[in-house]
């Protein structure tokens, strides 16, 4: 049986997206994904071949968002969570999870994303 995986999935200049999985104790980085249909597919490739029962969380800050939900919408089994500015905010404050100063800043914000989809109900 597949044990469920968390992703975190960041934008990086309003035109691609970086992914951070989190399965089975193992951190996984992607490379970068244009917001392009074909390399969409093949972000959507980078999580169903890493996990299963993906939990996906992303801050949808702008209209690139809505095609990035409709491509990840139809991962099976695939669970996707919105959150705001507020709530990444909020849960980090609750949490008080620190990530490692070496990541890139758009890896830290997709790792934190991740960490939502692990810990948020």
């Amino acid at each position: 049986m597949n044990e469920r995986s968390y992703i975190g999935i960041d934008n990086i200049n309003n035109d691609e997206w970086i992914a951070v999985l989190w399965s089975q104790g193992k951190i996984v980085f992607s490379r970068p994904f244009k917001n392009t249909s074909s390399e969409l597919d093949a972000l959507v490739k980078f999580i169903t071949a890493l996990g299963g029962k993906p939990k996906i969380c992303i801050n949808p800050t702008h209209s690139a968002s809505l095609k990035l939900i409709k491509f990840i919408g139809g991962i099976p089994d695939a669970e996707v969570m919105l959150i705001s500015n507020a709530g990444i905010k909020l849960y980090l404050d609750w949490s008080g999870e620190h990530q490692p100063a070496c990541f890139q800043p758009h890896s830290r914000r997709a790792f934190q994303l991740a960490c939502c989809a692990k810990r948020v109900i």
